[in-house]
């Protein structure tokens, strides 16, 4: 069984590493890294950044993906 991921997988996991680096407070992406509770305001301001940049349709990927630990944070 081959677990590695497709190039498209790959792709999309640079581009959801880079736009969480650039869009995202470094203090809420720590808190992403060490799996703590995020507080109303950050889980709000995340929520709308993600919406602005019409990755809505897509957050739940990108959501998924640093919830699996695929390492959107690490790299």
């Amino acid at each position: 069984m081959d677990l590695s991921f497709s190039k498209e997988e790959v792709a999309f996991r640079d581009e959801v590493r880079k736009f969480y680096k650039d869009h995202v407070p470094a203090s809420t992406r720590q808190k992403l890294q060490e799996d703590r509770h995020l507080g109303k305001d950050e889980m709000v301001a995340k929520c709308l950044t993600l919406q602005s940049y019409q990755w809505s349709k897509s957050s739940r990927e990108a959501s998924a993906l640093f919830q699996r630990d695929v390492g959107c944070f690490r790299g």
